[in-house]
């Protein structure tokens, strides 16, 4: 354990540490709260990859009370400390859900990190939003259903095209009266 308080705990062996500094091109992070205590709310890990091994490793984890971004900000720091040893420590991306407590915090204490969002919990979100919103009527009709498609696959189009084609499926919409999503 390097960190405990009334929100946070954080293990981290002195190995994970020496990961999280040598390895922080990419590192990945994610809660669950499944296998969390019943005093918290979830139960985070991070990882990162080792090119030489062809594996991920885990580089820590911890037990949050909550997903705020004060409790992620500390979390993250402690873990820049513990790594540091006086290097710097600066992963160059973070892989994450679409969590703001997460992103937040992750900018404040590594400024120049770049925010990789996974495809997963974006087409989760997607999915869910649109059983809220208009489920039958996105299911039933072929062409919103083709138009809710293409924004579930806008993050695979290129970028130079991504207003030109959101601009179309957002004008079909609204010509269908199909625009909750």
């Amino acid at each position: 354990m390097i960190f405990k308080n009334s929100g946070l705990v954080i293990f981290q062996s002195p190995f994970q540490a020496k990961l999280f500094k040598k390895y922080n091109n990419d590192i990945f992070v994610d809660g669950t709260f499944y296998i969390a205590p019943k005093f918290s709310q979830q139960v985070f890990i991070t990882r990162t990859y080792v090119k030489e091994l062809n594996s991920f490793y885990t580089t820590s984890y911890a037990i949050l009370r909550n997903k705020k971004q004060k409790t992620c900000k500390i979390l993250f720091n402690k873990l820049k400390q513990n790594s540091n040893n006086n290097i710097i420590t600066e992963p160059k991306n973070v892989h994450c859900d679409f969590e703001k407590g997460i992103s937040k915090a992750v900018k404040k204490i590594f400024p120049n990190i770049n925010i990789k969002y996974c495809i997963w919990h974006y087409k989760n979100l997607l999915e869910i939003k649109k059983n809220e919103l208009c489920r039958n009527k996105v299911n039933d009709d072929e062409k919103i259903f083709n138009y809710y498609k293409g924004i579930s696959n806008l993050p695979f189009i290129n970028p130079e095209y991504i207003m030109a084609i959101f601009s179309l499926i957002k004008t079909k919409s609204i010509e269908k009266n199909s625009c909750q999503f």
